[in-house]
């Protein structure tokens, strides 16, 4: 159980950190990118690959203290991400 609920909270900051750096950052990256090369949909790629590649990041920081003995299962992972996508959806609009 212990290991279901470190997944569970690694993989929701996961989704939390995809999600706010596509909230508050992508918009700036995307226009930055459009007016060097001037082609949006390399503007949509680079900051889909930075949001992503940021969160792994972090992500792999909080699964180091995972037990390595433990079989990894991606269902939780996957579920983690989408919870944590919807807790920064829902917080979002109850803000505006």
């Amino acid at each position: 159980m212990k290991y279901i609920s470190v997944v569970l909270i690694s993989s929701i900051l996961f989704g939390i950190i995809n999600a706010l750096f596509e909230i508050f950052v992508e918009k700036e990256l995307e226009d930055h990118v459009i007016f060097h090369t001037d082609d949006p949909h390399l503007a949509n790629m680079m900051s889909s690959a930075l949001a992503g590649a940021t969160a792994i990041i972090i992500y792999s920081y909080i699964e180091i203290y995972i037990n390595s003995k433990e079989k990894k299962i991606p269902f939780y992972d996957s579920i983690g991400v989408l919870l944590g996508s919807l807790v920064v959806y829902f917080t979002y609009k109850h803000i505006l």
